[in-house]
């Protein structure tokens, strides 16, 4: 199986992002399992690959996934004391990933600290990626997603389809804008969207009872059809 990077989907993502430029992204959702850390990976590993130095930041604390992707230990590190720097790891060629911290202090709320230290991050890489945590998620522990997104140069909301809901959305950007983040866009996440043959199919449910047989060739030219089996 390819790569997740590799996918036309990703591309066209990054053409529209680090492709063009940009220094610092945060790639944000309404909801935890949205497919955030996903495509954060996958961005970076992309900018990776075309030879910059690439820097993945998961702040994500409500639900970290760096130190398992990448097998990595977490440190308490902060932003007032230097410690992030010891707590970067190389993760590949092109590739530092800095884990989710340990540590859930203050700092991580001081917009002023945030964009000071990705400055100084800034410095050694040529890209900064950051995951973040679900934006409906508020609690003490939380990084606030809308703090990364301001202090990023840009940033991308991820939508769910069939559970992002316009409410939850129109949330997400007003908290976003309120904090002057600079939303670029939205990617759409199909991944639990069943494909039209699958939907053809069970449409084909409903003629089994009457006709079963041409129900079952119905089934056999969907499944063979390579149009309908396309990926969305």
């Amino acid at each position: 199986m390819p790569a997740i990077e590799n996918f036309v989907e990703i591309e066209h993502v990054y053409a529209q992002t680090l492709g063009k430029g940009l220094r610092t992204l945060a790639v944000a959702a309404v909801n935890s399992g949205d497919g955030c850390s996903t495509l954060a990976y996958a961005l970076a590993r992309r900018h990776s690959a075309s030879g910059r130095q690439t820097l993945l930041v998961d702040m994500n604390l409500f639900r970290p996934s760096a130190d398992i992707r990448f097998q990595l230990p977490r440190a308490a590190w902060s932003l007032d004391n230097g410690s992030s720097h010891s707590a970067i790891a190389e993760a590949g060629q092109n590739m530092q990933v800095l884990t989710a911290t340990l540590n859930s202090s203050i700092g991580f709320r001081d917009t002023g600290l945030i964009r000071k230290v990705i400055q100084d991050w800034e410095s050694q890489v040529d890209a900064i990626v950051f995951d973040t945590s679900p934006l409906k998620a508020v609690n003490h522990q939380n990084i606030p997603a809308e703090l990364i997104c301001a202090a990023s140069q840009a940033c991308i909301l991820i939508v769910k389809s069939g559970a992002t809901t316009e409410a939850d959305l129109e949330h997400a950007c007003h908290k976003l804008k309120s904090h002057d983040a600079r939303i670029l866009g939205a990617v759409m996440n199909d991944i639990e969207n069943p494909g039209l043959a699958a939907e053809l199919k069970r449409e084909i449910n409903r003629l089994a009872r009457r006709f079963p047989n041409f129900a079952a060739r119905l089934r056999r030219w969907i499944q063979s059809s390579r149009f309908l089996n396309m990926p969305l």
